[in-house]
């Protein structure tokens, strides 16, 4: 379980120091106020093994300048993070030689290539690995997300993580990790939850990368139609039922759900992360909503930290 983080000029972040985190943690605050700049961070440093989930970062975020504060790569740019048994710190370096540089036919001036180089260190602040990463990199003719690594041998020394937007880009990535699901019989555990919504809802089921639903209705219906709201659960209970033992990182996690789904949420969040082990670091527009429903449920109150971001003089700090 992650407990400190400490980010300097990352995207909207010039400097952050956080530390005490518990089981569930909700930062809230302004928009633009650096909010998904954090979650971002502390996601990005957990990644230090795991290539596949490195290449989906970067392919949604290549344009690498956007990585550093006010775009500045001279600026020195850092993530740390602390668990029990070992810490994390990623540097991010640009490759920035007269060739690393092009402009795009929209006129930006893109950096296409980073090195990311990451430092393991176990509970006695001794090395475990040192530069994991070698280099990611993008190219003009569109081949991709290139990456070099090493591998940890230890898997005490891994952190499983998870990532959930609040955008459409997802959609592939919830097909997947529900199709999982549903292959291991495990999905109905997602459709009862959703049937205090949906009363009539048998399953959701997936089928040529769509997911559709049977509600006991003439045909079965395409996601979309059961509205916004019922989607966006979908999401975060396919993300949280893949995330055992895990770490799960949700932004904007109220976008598209009304009190009434939004209570639904927060019961089976606390539930699962305990059932499951999740740490859960969530960004929220919902702080007025979560003061009330923690009211009703003042046992919860200890479980989970709330975290005021906003913009200060020339850095992101918590109030």
């Amino acid at each position: 379980m992650i407990y400190q983080i400490a980010i300097k000029n990352f995207k909207g972040i010039n400097a952050i120091d956080i530390e005490g985190f518990k089981k569930i943690n909700l930062f809230y605050g302004d928009n633009n106020s650096g909010k998904s700049s954090l979650l971002q961070g502390i996601y990005l440093a957990t990644l230090f093994d795991n290539t596949n989930n490195l290449k989906d970062y970067f392919e949604s975020s290549n344009l690498f300048r956007s990585l550093f504060n006010n775009f500045d790569t001279n600026a020195k740019n850092q993530i740390k993070v602390k668990t029990k048994d070992f810490s994390v710190e990623l540097n991010l370096k640009p490759v920035t030689g007269e060739n690393n540089f092009f402009v795009t036919p929209e006129g930006y001036k893109k950096l296409d290539e980073i090195k990311l180089n990451y430092i393991v260190k176990d509970e006695n602040d001794d090395y475990i690995i040192n530069n994991l990463i070698e280099k990611i990199e993008t190219r003009q003719n569109n081949k991709g997300i290139i990456i070099s690594k090493d591998d940890v041998n230890n898997n005490k020394y891994i952190i499983d993580s998870k990532y959930l937007e609040h955008c459409q880009g997802c959609k592939d990535k919830v097909f997947k990790l529900y199709n999982d699901l549903y292959d291991k019989g495990n999905h109905f555990q997602i459709s009862d939850i959703l049937k205090s919504i949906q009363p009539k809802l048998k399953e959701v089921i997936p089928v040529d990368n769509e997911l559709y639903c049977d509600a006991n209705m003439s045909e079965v219906l395409t996601l979309d139609v059961m509205g916004s709201g019922f989607t966006r659960l979908l999401s975060i209970f396919t993300v949280l039922y893949q995330c055992s033992s895990g770490i799960m990182f949700i932004d904007n996690m109220e976008c598209g759900l009304g009190n009434q789904t939004l209570e639904l949420l927060w019961k089976n969040i606390f539930k699962i992360s305990e059932e499951l082990n999740i740490q859960l670091f969530i960004t929220s527009n919902s702080l007025n909503f979560i003061e009330s429903y923690l009211h009703d449920y003042p046992e919860l109150k200890e479980k989970i930290g709330m975290y005021k971001i906003a913009k200060a003089e020339n850095s992101v700090c918590v109030i």
